[in-house]
């Protein structure tokens, strides 16, 4: 089982409130606040339903214990880089793995670590969290967060900022068949019902 915590939260975000006040047509400064809340909600949102992370931030990848594979996935979308790989021995102190041990893959579309040798070290036995893993994670530039991100971001926003409760009475209610669940699994059936 792993965890992915958040050590260093991003300083920028994947849609900007100017961006977000186009998508919802908002003239004028006064409600930029509220939008921009919406926007960190929307954005939280997106990263969890993905597990990717959006713009640049160091994560730390916690399990229990190395697997039993070569190659471990990062499980987080874009990696930058990987910072330490740190481990509780089988004397319960902790360790931190040289990366001349292994192989960091920050290219391929799944981020991983592979070890070099021919096995993981050993850890404390039935430790939660005995391995933590330290990257950055994210694009660097907002304008690189790939297109469909930010359109599901922009539909939570917009769908959020025109119903503002969480209950809507004298109305018939649906959910919009190529709406934001559409986008973040890709699923064909959805593309194709758009064309």
């Amino acid at each position: 089982m792993s965890s992915i915590v958040t050590i260093t939260e991003p300083t920028s975000m994947a849609l900007t409130v100017k961006e977000a006040k186009d998508h919802l047509r908002v003239p004028g400064n006064a409600d930029d606040v509220y939008i921009a809340g919406l926007v960190d909600t929307a954005i939280k949102n997106v990263e969890h339903r993905t597990g990717f992370k959006l713009m640049s931030q160091t994560v730390e990848m916690r399990i229990n214990g190395f697997p039993n594979k070569k190659t471990l996935s990062l499980e987080t979308g874009k990696v930058t880089s990987v910072t330490s790989v740190k481990y509780d021995d089988t004397d319960d102190t902790e360790q931190t793995w040289a990366a001349t041990n292994y192989w960091e893959d920050v290219i391929s579309k799944e981020a991983s670590i592979t070890h070099k040798d021919t096995v993981w070290p050993n850890t404390e036995r039935g430790k939660p969290s005995s391995v933590r893993i330290r990257f950055v994670a994210g694009w660097t530039d907002h304008h690189d967060v790939p297109a469909h991100f930010k359109t599901a971001i922009k539909l939570l926003v917009g769908s959020w900022y025109n119903n503002r409760e969480e209950v809507i009475t004298g109305t018939i209610v649906t959910t919009l068949p190529v709406g934001v669940d559409a986008i973040l699994t890709g699923n064909l059936e959805y593309m194709i019902y758009v064309l």
